[in-house]
């Protein structure tokens, strides 16, 4: 009997105990579908009383423009925010920017006052049959909106909350949240991110067609032209990762098929999955600067984009071959192996700069390291055929880059070149990565192979401006000579009448000798290549060490070359080292320094003046009460040629010096077009005479001299044609 008792009462506890428990998870479901009164407090003024952003699960709207519903892809996973559209049009993915945007609208809504519920008139105020309804499931949470008529005394509108709750909110609220599901679609038309791609054709004027490389490689080198074809050059394919990656439409079309006209049909093939079929190009109806970009493939998507989104899909094929010897960029590499008569040279990456292995370890001038990187990363030939033949002989060489791996775990990227020895100015590159074979000018080949000069610091003058004294220019038969004079610039050489130094361009020169660089070293000897034997120019250089201490005054002299592609060969006098020089040093001391100001005459100086051109008529001006008129003033026309001439005389001015000394036949200047007798204010009388037309720098320029100034100039021919046509 006992024993009885016992077991009903424990039977009677366990029945209690799970009564209990279910009674707390009631009560705990329960209250997560309710709004707590912290929510409230701390949502006061807002829409909605309680708002569960991460929650959320789905979005109902039904509005003017149609119904759909918003649906969460995984609502399980709270930091996965992609989201799908669902409607009588099927299920299509929804753009997130778009999706938070408007829910982030809904969240932050704040109303103007609630109206109380003795004043609700649901029927006037639109609420029977509202313009829009949004529903929100956040869990166990659902919060409701509806939007009714305007409520004009207050510029807002109607709306219901919850069913329960009357207010007034914002128009632009009601303008925000009225959107169809194209406002929400996800308007991207690539399905695809480039990792996962296996081959992408370009079909258009031309055909390129991409296949995923064997080597690990980034950027564009992952890729190599279809059928065994060149290694994909990375600039130009970047432009078409790029462009697919950001290809979106701007308007979509809806309802419409994708039209059968296209510039380019692009064809995405991924690792696993369908393709992916794009046609870009047809005219956008009612955008005059779009295109449309139709997604035929995996599923349909029809929208416009603009006309410059396709540019990188119209190259040719040939544009994305990659013509560069190596595929790295300067960020990947992190070691280089030159092997070259007989020597080894090894460098690797030590931190953001690089350091010597071979043939003795030791360190790299930032400078130095930097120009044989560009050097290398920049070297470019053209893609032909190389036998074996080409790879072999005195002179040949190997180049080992190995760069980091694209992503932990790869293994590292090895780029091996075969190098051959120079044959007419070029040599032969075969790359083993692809099996592409090319012909690069030994010029660019040519500081891969330098050896210990990678070693070398670039710096060939580094001293501060004041300390570069005197600059001279010595060409056969010319000399230029400027220097220092207290805060101005002083000509030396050339002498004459009237010539004075150019101080802009005097002090240019000066300043850029102080600071010379080579931009890289080229030779460690002159072959006989680089046309110093003799040299074209040779740039004089004197530094005063201390200043005001002659004794301590040094000269350097450079030598200048033939022109490169991006620079100029030079030399330090008496070292035997060639390097390139930047082309602005050449620009600053190649240019006349001779003040182009010299020529000029100014209206304001001139006290009388005479024009002559051809067979017209003379005219002449005089300065009466500040201002330069006709001397007959009565004549036909004689106001309006004095003011035609005073303007061609403010656009007579020097572009620059060409030459010093006396004219030269050619210059047309012993018969000239247009004559000017100056008789100045202050000074002497002097006479201007324009003489023949020529083209300079590419520019039209005539010939001009005063006969106070010992040079010649060129001047622009707009001034030269207002005086002669003032005179007709």
């Amino acid at each position: 009997m006992s024993s009885t008792r016992r077991g009903g009462r424990h039977t009677t506890t366990i029945i209690l105990v799970a009564l209990a428990g279910a009674a707390a998870t009631w009560l705990f479901v329960a209250e997560k579908g309710r709004v707590t009164t912290e929510e409230r407090q701390a949502r006061h003024g807002r829409v909605f009383t309680a708002w569960r952003g991460d929650d959320v699960e789905k979005i109902a709207i039904v509005s003017s423009q149609g119904s759909f519903t918003v649906v969460r892809r995984h609502p399980d996973e709270r930091d996965d925010r992609s989201f799908s559209i669902e409607s009588s049009e099927g299920v299509a993915p929804a753009d997130p920017q778009s999706v938070d945007q408007i829910l982030s609208t809904l969240d932050l809504a704040t109303f103007r006052r609630e109206v109380p519920k003795g004043s609700v008139d649901r029927s006037a105020m639109g609420l029977d049959a509202p313009k829009v309804r949004i529903e929100i499931v956040m869990g166990d949470l659902t919060a409701r909106l509806t939007i009714g008529n305007d409520a004009p005394a207050e510029s807002g509108v109607y709306a219901e909350v919850d069913g329960d709750r009357v207010i007034v909110v914002a128009a632009t609220l009601a303008k925000a949240i009225d959107v169809g599901e194209g406002a929400l679609r996800d308007k991207k038309l690539v399905p695809y991110a480039s990792p996962d791609l296996a081959k992408i054709t370009l079909a258009g004027a031309s055909v390129a067609r991409f296949e995923r490389a064997t080597w690990p490689a980034s950027r564009g080198t992952a890729f190599r032209l279809e059928g065994g074809g060149p290694r994909v050059d990375a600039r130009a394919f970047r432009d078409v990762v790029e462009g697919l990656g950001s290809l979106a439409a701007e308007v979509l079309i809806e309802g419409e098929s994708a039209p059968d006209e296209a510039k380019v049909v692009i064809t995405l093939t991924p690792k696993e999955g369908p393709d992916a079929v794009l046609a870009l190009g047809a005219p956008c109806p009612g955008h005059a600067d779009l295109v449309v970009a139709a997604r035929r493939a995996p599923t349909k998507l029809v929208g416009c984009v603009a006309a410059d989104a396709i540019t990188a899909f119209l190259r040719p094929r040939t544009a994305f071959e990659d013509r560069h010897i190596v595929g790295t960029s300067r960020d990947e590499l992190i070691e280089v192996k030159v092997s070259a008569s007989g020597q080894t040279l090894e460098m690797a990456r030590r931190g953001t700069g690089f350091f010597v292995r071979k043939p003795e370890e030791q360190s790299v001038p930032d400078v130095a390291a930097r120009g044989f990187v560009d050097a290398l990363i920049g070297a470019t030939g053209d893609l032909e055929s190389v036998a074996a033949k080409d790879l072999d002989g005195d002179g040949a060489a190997t180049l080992r880059v190995i760069s980091r791996p694209v992503a932990e775990g790869d293994p590292e990227r090895i780029e091996t070149l075969q190098i051959g020895p120079i044959k007419a100015g070029k040599r032969a590159i075969r790359r083993e990565e692809d099996g592409a074979g090319l012909w690069v000018a030994e010029t660019a080949v040519r500081p891969l192979l330098v050896g210990e000069l990678v070693l070398r610091d670039r710096k060939i003058i580094d001293v501060p401006a004041e300390k570069v004294r005197e600059v001279a220019v010595l060409e056969p038969g010319t000399e230029q000579r400027v220097r220092r004079a207290g805060s101005a610039i002083e000509l030396v050489q050339p002498r004459g009448t009237g010539l004075v130094a150019d101080e802009q361009w005097g002090r240019e020169l000066l300043d850029r000798s102080a600071q010379l660089e080579a931009m890289r070293w080229l030779a460690s000897a002159d072959d006989g290549s680089f046309d110093l034997a003799p040299p074209r120019a040779t740039i004089e250089i004197r530094i005063e060490d201390q200043l005001g201490k002659p004794e301590s005054e040094r000269t350097v002299r450079i030598a200048l070359g033939a022109r490169g592609d991006d620079g100029t060969f030079a030399q330090v006098v008496g070292k035997p080292e060639v390097f390139l020089a930047p082309p602005e040093i050449e620009a600053a001391a190649m240019r006349p320094l001779i003040d182009r100001g010299a020529f000029s005459v100014r209206t304001a100086d001139v006290k009388r003046l005479l024009v002559r051109a051809g067979t017209h008529a003379p005219f002449e001006l005089e300065k009466r009460d500040g201002a330069l008129l006709a001397v007959v003033s009565g004549s036909k026309g004689a106001l309006s040629r004095a003011s035609r001439i005073r303007d061609g005389l403010d656009d007579l001015v020097a572009i620059t010096a060409v030459a010093v000394g006396d004219a030269k036949k050619e210059q047309g200047l012993d018969a000239p077009v247009l004559t000017l007798e100056v008789t100045p204010i202050e000074g002497r009388p002097y006479r201007v005479v324009v003489g023949a037309a020529d083209v300079l720098g590419g520019s039209a320029i005539h010939y001009a001299r005063r006969s106070d100034v010992d040079a010649t100039f060129a001047v622009a021919p707009s001034g030269v044609r207002t005086l002669v046509e003032a005179l007709r």
